[in-house]
């Protein structure tokens, strides 16, 4: 009988740590635009893992920033700073807090290719039968345009414009 009870036990425990260590394991993704709108939450989350990816701003030896977003970001010691044309960056970490407020304590961070490329890579993932996920995509990157107040011209069609070769001639 103690034999059984002992073995039970150990399987309950067993099963915790699987379920604690799952839950451990669970990121919260966010973009910058998302980030920003949910500052009210920051402090919940401190010491809960999270991805965020957005536009930086500008790096330091120690800390960097993302476009539109106050909030310094504390780099590990080893950190380089990336190169190249793109600004889209991916931070993993957490956030902090200590007597100067709430930071973020970035563990690692990759370099995205820029909102152009990704949002092409992101369509031709889109499956072609479901309407609604191409909708969706439209609607993300117009909202993040929005956010980042990028200028992209309006495709509004004008007199003697023909759509598939530009303007007519005439």
């Amino acid at each position: 009988m103690r034999t059984h009870i002992l073995s039970r036990g150990i399987g309950w425990l067993a099963a915790l740590l699987v379920c604690l260590e799952a839950a451990a394991a669970e990121v919260r993704e966010l973009s910058i635009p998302e980030f920003v709108a949910a500052q009210r939450e920051w402090s919940r989350w401190v010491g809960e893992p999270l991805r965020i990816e957005g536009r930086y701003s500008s790096f330091t030896r120690n800390a960097m920033q993302f476009q539109k977003c106050s909030l310094f970001f504390y780099l590990p010691a080893n950190a380089i700073r990336p190169t190249g044309r793109s600004r889209a960056l991916e931070v993993t970490g957490q956030l902090r807090e200590d007597r100067n407020g709430i930071g973020f304590q970035v563990e690692s961070m990759r370099l995205l290719p820029e909102d152009g490329e990704l949002f092409h890579l992101r369509r031709r993932a889109l499956p072609a039968d479901d309407p609604s996920a191409w909708y969706e995509l439209g609607k993300r990157t117009v909202q993040r345009g929005e956010f980042y107040e990028d200028v992209y011209p309006l495709m509004i069609p004008r007199p003697g414009m023909n759509w598939v070769s530009g303007p007519s001639s005439g």
